[in-house]
């Protein structure tokens, strides 16, 4: 009996561990199927680099800048951007069919003053007679309309030069500004580097007496350049006040003189390692500003005195018209006079000087339209059009140019999301479709325009980059694609963007503890990069286990 309760208790013992074996695996089975499992990557410290990436043309940098001599309606646009254009080859038309009329007329008057010669060689004939009388009528009126014009223009020139003269003093009273922001832009760059730089602060001494009217000044604190008001500044401020144009004239020529010297001035700086990026861009940034306001400035001079030739011309075509109109009312009495009383030998010689004037009145007008056509004086491409049909140009009003230089810059279009981060001065690197991408040529932004170009609907911007090497394989509208680096940050934090997330306004990212526990931190986060990846500023450490994904098993 004893032999045998021993056998069945390791039956039984048997029996009970395969039944536990059995739950253990279906425990294990079960948790395997519920299983939580995590991505991560370790946060770490890197370099952050952020670029924007556009694409874009070659086209030459600089070109010849053609306009018309006159003012009118473009009737014919012979060439296009990028077309070959030959030595005197037409490029554009003005319509000139004002002045067509104007010739048929002078020729027709020119053929009217001859018949009448040939006439008083010949004798009047009764219908001649009242035809003289009816024609001194009509000339009569004719004067009268042409006097009433010359007022008009007269009253016109004047608002003109004044419009002309206002618009002058608002640029002077910028440029004076914008140069007296580049003086303090240098002297905290000459206090910074080059306080003992007596080149410096003799170029600066003399900008700001120009500009400003102070002497050896050439080391003093932009507090005390502040308080000055003398020089080219003064005289805009005096300008404005009196509004006369013989003072906007003193003004427009001191601050041209001025604005060159504070050129001068910021040219004088060593641009070298000294200098922190922000000084380079922020000096480069005033030089371009400087260049553009002298720019500015002269052609302001120059508009005015394009408007008073313009006025001049004007006046003095209006003072013709009524020469002629009265010459012609005079001759038509004349000739009446002549008519009934018979000619003398005196009367013919006067008819024959009038047969001479309408000659030259035909010639003049032949000369006129030799002006409402732009014919190209070099071999080249057409590299700018200003103006298509219909559109109307002023006098001396750049409407194309043309360009076979070598040197080249790159136009793009920037999308409003990436145009904040665009600086002057960004460095960049540009690949050529023609070279494939690597060959990777450098460049620099040296242009962003303020104004947006909308293209299908969306905000764009012009940016223009300039090659910083010249290079005989550039080809002018070779396609571009251009990485711009807007920022570039090292020794900072970084995990992938992916792993960050936003709840009520505030960024977190998952952290894995030990245990496999996960906790939720909130973030504060900076440069986004071009990698994917992100700058965390606070909250995480160097090492932490950051969660990219959850997956369940």
């Amino acid at each position: 009996m004893i032999i045998k309760k021993i056998k069945m208790s390791k039956k039984n013992l048997l029996i009970a561990s395969a039944v536990v074996l059995i739950v253990i695996v279906g425990v294990v089975i079960l948790k395997s199927r519920n299983k939580i499992g995590y991505d991560f990557v370790m946060a770490q410290k890197g370099t952050l680099i952020q670029e924007v990436n556009v694409s874009g043309r070659l086209k030459p940098r600089q070109g010849l800048d053609m306009g018309f001599e006159t003012s009118g309606r473009v009737s014919r646009v012979l060439k296009r951007i990028g077309d070959q254009v030959f030595a005197n080859e037409k490029i554009i038309e003005l319509d000139a069919s004002q002045l067509y009329s104007q010739l048929n007329q002078a020729e027709a008057g020119l053929a009217a003053e001859q018949s009448r010669f040939n006439e008083l060689q010949s004798g009047t004939k009764p219908e001649e007679l009242l035809a003289a009388r009816t024609l001194a009528s009509g000339l009569e009126k004719s004067l009268a309309e042409v006097k009433a014009n010359r007022k008009a223009i007269q009253d016109k020139a004047v608002a003109d030069l004044d419009n002309t003269y206002s618009s002058a003093l608002a640029s002077l009273q910028k440029s004076v500004s914008y140069a007296k922001s580049s003086l303090y832009t240098l002297t905290d760059i000459q206090y910074n580097h080059f306080y003992s730089n007596n080149t410096v602060a003799d170029a600066k001494a003399r900008a700001v007496l120009y500009l400003l009217g102070a002497a050896d000044a050439g080391r003093w604190t932009n507090s005390s350049i502040s308080s000055l008001s003398g020089g080219a500044f003064g005289q805009v401020q005096k300008a404005i006040a009196s509004q006369v144009q013989a003072d906007i004239d003193q003004a427009l020529a001191e601050t041209s003189f001025a604005l060159q010297q504070v050129k001068t001035a910021l040219d004088s700086l060593p641009v070298s390692d000294q200098l922190t990026s922000t000084e380079k861009a922020n000096l480069s940034s005033e030089k371009t500003n400087v260049l553009a306001e002298i720019s500015t400035v002269s052609s302001k001079e120059q508009t005015i005195l394009v408007q008073k030739s313009t006025n001049i011309y004007n006046l003095a075509v209006a003072e013709a018209s009524v020469t002629s109109a009265q010459n012609s009312y005079n001759s038509a009495l004349d000739q009446l006079a002549i008519k009934e009383a018979g000619a003398t030998q005196n009367q013919l010689l006067i008819q024959q000087s009038l047969v001479d004037a309408a000659f030259a009145a035909v010639q003049n007008i032949k000369s006129q339209l030799a002006k409402t056509m732009i014919f190209s004086p070099i071999n080249g491409i057409v590299t700018k059009l200003e103006v298509e049909v219909g559109e109307s140009v002023s006098p001396n009003m750049v409407v194309l140019s043309i360009m076979s230089a070598s040197e080249f810059e790159i136009e793009s279009r920037v999308a409003e999301v990436d145009i904040a981060k665009i600086k002057i001065g960004d460095s960049a690197n540009v690949t050529l479709d023609a070279y494939g991408s690597d060959v990777v040529f450098k460049a620099k932004v040296v242009k962003v325009d303020p104004a947006e170009t909308i293209i299908e609907g969306l905000s764009t911007y012009k940016v223009t980059l300039q090659f910083v090497d010249k290079d005989d394989r550039l080809r002018s509208g070779m396609t571009a694609d251009i990485d711009i680096l807007t920022a570039e940050k090292q020794e900072v934090i970084l995990i992938p963007q992916r792993a960050v997330f936003t709840e009520n306004g505030d960024k977190f990212v998952r952290i894995l503890k030990k245990g496999n526990e996960v906790e939720a931190i909130k973030v504060k986060t900076g440069l986004r990069g071009s990698n994917g990846e992100i700058e965390i500023i606070e909250g995480l450490n160097e090492g932490d286990k950051v969660v990219t994904s959850i997956k369940e098993n």
